[in-house]
């Protein structure tokens, strides 16, 4: 006997029967993967939705404590503008660029046809050939994140305004740039008869002329010179737009002692090198005493140096400068006693969480020292 095919037809073969216990299993089977992969996609949506929302927290977090940071703390953005500096103004030394404004820690600035910083609201009540100060410094005299009629300059300009106040400090100057400056400048400009010079503590090495130097090759964009790795850049670009980031980072580390403890290693050396690293000073000094300029010096401490926990040694470059300068017949005066002895907490005296550049009760304090010591000056 032949058996039926498919549609009963003669010689097909024959269709099995499937077990009805095995299709149920099948179906459940089918049911139970239907279930587990709806159980998956509520997941993966519960999850989607919490990671959405914490991502939407963090944000609202950066900005409230962007916010908080902006409007009630003291922190200045870290950003000088581009095209402030003109490299090969004195010599081998870059300068200010004249005539110019622009924006350092978040406070706008105004150069003079000299490069020096300058207010352009001041009325001068001093002649055109009226005897001059010479204010020479790097960033902390010419006073980054504060209005120029605090400055130091600023508020000699305003105690004396019978006598011009040059202010030729430039951000990231050393003891060498002074020498450049000072040679170019007065040689020509006659009518000086004062040269004050502010010293850092970080004059003795050129680590922040030399990064400007190399900034201005590649001037007007420098936050992206093909020599700043990714994460210099990254800083760069944070410092000068996010005071949550300063906020963190200076709360997360000590960068006043960061700064102190590399350039104290610089005093540290042998003696022969700091007396060459300060060999500019006194050929400064040379050069002003053969043309009767008067020549002095000032000494401004860090931060780090005016804690009440101050470790043995931490003067020590006051020391190693103030010998040099004793050595060599510069006059001088060491600030950091002045400091001391101005009491309250020392961060007061410098920007937030910087390591020396001076608050408007800094620059108060060193205006009022300077001016005690000046001829012809109220607070004499």
């Amino acid at each position: 006997m032949k058996y039926r095919g498919i549609g009963g037809k003669p010689g097909g073969e024959q269709r099995k029967q499937v077990p009805a216990c095995t299709i149920k299993k099948y179906a459940a089977f089918g049911k139970g993967f239907a279930q587990l992969m709806d159980r998956q996609k509520t997941d993966l949506g519960r999850n989607l939705t919490l990671v959405a929302v914490s991502f939407f927290v963090v944000i609202l977090l950066i900005v409230a404590g962007e916010v908080y940071c902006r409007c009630c703390t003291s922190i200045n953005f870290l950003d000088v503008s581009r095209g402030l500096f003109a490299p090969g103004r004195y010599g081998t030394s870059y300068g200010n660029t004249p005539h110019f404004s622009g924006v350092a820690f978040g406070e706008r600035f105004f150069t003079d046809e000299n490069g020096f910083r300058a207010d352009p609201q001041f009325k001068p009540g001093a002649s055109k050939n009226a005897p001059a100060i010479l204010i020479v410094g790097d960033s902390v005299s010419f006073g980054p994140g504060v209005r120029e009629e605090v400055t130091i300059a600023g508020r000699l300009r305003r105690m004396m305004p019978g006598v011009s106040i040059d202010n030729a400090s430039a951000i990231g100057y050393d003891v060498f740039d002074y020498k450049n400056l000072v040679d170019s400048l007065a040689g020509r400009k006659t009518e000086i008869k004062t040269v004050l010079l502010f010293y850092c503590l970080n004059d003795l090495n050129d680590v922040s002329a030399q990064q400007i130097r190399n900034k201005t090759k590649y001037l007007p964009d420098t936050d992206n010179r093909p020599d700043l790795p990714l994460i210099g850049r990254l800083n760069n670009y944070l410092r000068s737009r996010s005071k949550l980031y300063l906020f963190l980072k200076n709360t997360l580390r000590d960068v006043q002692m960061t700064y102190f403890r590399y350039d104290l290693a610089y005093y540290q050396k042998d003696n022969k090198v700091i007396q060459e690293g300060l060999r500019p000073l006194a050929d400064i000094h040379k050069q002003l005493t053969a043309k009767g300029i008067a020549f002095r010096v000032y000494i401004l401490p860090y931060e780090a140096q005016l804690r009440s926990n101050r470790p043995a040694g931490f003067l020590l470059p006051q020391k190693r400068v103030t010998d040099f300068l004793r050595l060599k017949g510069i006059a001088f005066r060491d600030v950091t006693a002045d400091f001391e002895q101005k009491g309250g907490a020392a961060h007061d005296l410098f920007l937030y969480g910087d390591p020396m550049h001076l608050s408007e009760r800094g620059h108060q304090l060193v205006a009022e020292v300077v001016c005690g010591e000046l001829q012809n000056c109220p607070g004499r």
